[in-house]
């Protein structure tokens, strides 16, 4: 019999991630006896498809465990780049907010593009700014809006959230106020703004 196969695959040893660590991301409280068991079939039978967003919530929690206990599956710090499978994406549903999670996941530097694996090859995707890595940082955590210029064209953001503006271009410049500008570059994801002052506590 062959062997069953999903993008599940890719989390490490979700079974032995703390119950507790998991549920803590679970919107709507449940028992934890069935998230034992959600998370055993998941093992099982890695191909399956969230039929709810009540599975898909939990679906989500493992993976942002997952993603957190393994960064270096997915982070290349030398080459700060982002890489993901297209499968994987197309199973979390919608782009905007697993990316969100992604950004949440990882330790990220200042920027990091996003790299998208397909069966042609790898495809830039987007861009991530942190603002936490900024070397003005102190100065700009100040400031309830922030002031960018995009090609020029300028844009305010406030800051404590992630925002992501729908950019598809792959050479963009980017200027944070204060600061000389950048290359970033757009794409599915566009241009991620990773401006939470803290970062989630893990």
């Amino acid at each position: 019999m062959s062997k069953l196969t999903g993008v599940f695959e890719q989390f490490k040893n979700p079974d032995q991630i703390p119950l507790q660590d998991i549920t803590r991301w679970v919107k709507h409280a449940k028992d934890p006896k069935a998230i034992e068991n959600f998370i055993g079939n998941r093992i099982l039978y890695p191909q399956t498809v969230a039929l709810n967003e009540s599975d898909l919530g939990i679906d989500y929690a493992i993976m942002r465990e997952s993603i957190r206990r393994n960064q270096r599956l997915y982070l290349n710090p030398i080459g700060n780049k982002i890489s993901l499978e297209q499968s994987f994406i197309a199973r979390f549903p919608p782009a905007a907010k697993f990316i969100n999670i992604i950004v949440q996941s990882l330790d990220l530097p200042e920027l990091t593009t996003i790299l998208v694996k397909n069966n042609v090859g790898m495809i830039v995707s987007g861009s991530v700014i942190n603002i936490r890595k900024l070397p003005n940082f102190d100065k700009l955590k100040e400031q309830e809006m922030l002031e960018l210029f995009i090609d020029g064209t300028p844009t305010k953001i406030r800051l404590g959230g992630i925002s992501i503006l729908s950019l598809k271009d792959h050479h963009i410049k980017l200027k944070i106020d204060g600061l000389n500008g950048m290359m970033v570059a757009g794409g599915t994801f566009g241009l991620v703004l990773d401006f939470r002052l803290e970062p989630v506590s893990l």
